[in-house]
């Protein structure tokens, strides 16, 4: 059967399994270009015959125990099973999607090109994501419990977020909502919500869909805002640092980012003022401001003014060492760059002060130095 080893889940080193190398040769081979008449009929044929191949493996398993089951047994059953099968002739229902676990799916939205316009596919991954999300987004080891999977969910996680958000960014503007949306409905203060956005800004840094990018942060909003009603969700720090944009892999030295410009801004205004209590709110402005947003500094001490005028007593718990390092970083460079300024304009003087008392009452020896280099 010409669909077999995109079956075949067989580990070939560490990271690798028979169907990886399957998958990649399909895409890399430009095989949906060439031929997607082909390329359907291994989707649809996988779709089909998994379901199958599983229940011939689990058979199998029963009758020999925990030795090693024959490819070659699997296959002549499979074979069996489906003697008038006709490869290029399969026919597809949808709603063979639903007997595929999350493993399954992977692999399905793997084959599936993300940029593709078929509406098949594009059905599938309406049906898919429902399914996905709701798995996907609880707490692993809520999902281990409850779904009694002992495989490495965290990879497997991985791949699939990354796999949906290079699909969401490819999509036309006003189809994101309906593929979106499973997701938005489900989000939660968990470790695996904070590592789906973190495979946005991924796919986003590599493919640069600006307007895609946007409308998706734009939605996701609200849902942020609801999480910080209750902001000791042990995992609220990580979401809100990846989805304000201050997340660990951006490079040394990087000042700009081409998918954050000035009309982005209002972004950070807007959490300045309606979730600055949350401590990692300005831990991720001023991070975000020693990195991809150094070009917007004075936008930066409006932001940075409005959280601490607004929450004198912020406490930043685990995150205090590194948000007065970056504050301290920042604010050197700023009244630095901006002295002359600072000293002709009350107003800009009147924020910068409070900013640097913040600092000092939480034991910073250069806000005592600035602040005196000011006065």
């Amino acid at each position: 059967m010409s669909e077999s080893p995109v079956l075949d889940e067989t580990s070939i080193g560490q990271y690798k399994r028979i169907c990886d190398y399957v998958i990649e040769s399909i895409h890399k081979s430009k095989l949906w270009e060439k031929n997607s008449k082909v390329a359907q009929s291994i989707l649809f044929g996988y779709v089909k015959f998994k379901p199958i191949y599983k229940n011939i493996v689990a058979e199998k398993r029963k009758e020999i125990g925990w030795g090693r089951i024959s490819k070659k047994s699997i296959l002549e059953e499979l074979e069996k099973k489906n003697a008038d099968f006709a490869f290029e002739n399969i026919l597809f229902d949808i709603n063979d999607i639903t007997s595929l676990d999350i493993h399954d799916l992977e692999i399905v939205l793997r084959l599936i090109p993300s940029d593709t316009k078929d509406n098949i596919h594009l059905e599938i991954y309406a049906k898919s994501l429902p399914l996905l999300a709701s798995q996907l987004l609880k707490d692993r080891r809520s999902y281990k419990a409850d779904s009694e999977d002992d495989s490495n969910i965290y990879l497997l996680r991985q791949h699939i977020f990354e796999n949906i958000a290079y699909f969401l960014l490819k999509r036309e503007l006003s189809e994101i909502d309906e593929f979106l949306k499973p997701f938005v409905d489900l989000f939660c203060a968990t470790e695996e919500t904070a590592s789906f956005i973190e495979k946005l800004v991924f796919a986003e840094d590599y493919l640069n869909r600006y307007d895609q990018f946007w409308y998706i942060w734009d939605n996701l909003y609200p849902k942020i805002k609801a999480l910080c009603a209750n902001p000791h969700g042990y995992h609220l720090n990580e979401i809100i640092i990846n989805y304000l944009l201050a997340w660990r892999w951006w490079r040394e030295g990087i000042e700009e980012w081409r998918s954050l410009k000035k009309e982005n801004l209002s972004l950070y205004a807007t959490v300045s003022k309606e979730i600055g209590n949350i401590p990692s709110v300005l831990y991720s402005i001023v991070r975000v401001l020693n990195s991809i947003g150094s070009n917007f500094k004075d936008d930066g001490i409006e932001w940075i003014y409005t959280i601490v005028s607004n929450n004198k007593s912020l406490d930043f718990a685990d995150l205090e060492s590194n948000t007065l390092y970056y504050l301290e970083k920042f604010m050197r460079k700023y009244i630095f760059i901006s002295r002359q300024k600072i000293k002709e304009e009350i107003r800009l003087k009147n924020k910068i002060i409070p900013i640097l008392d913040f600092m000092i009452e939480r034991g910073s020896i250069h806000g005592y130095l600035l602040r005196e280099s000011i006065l």
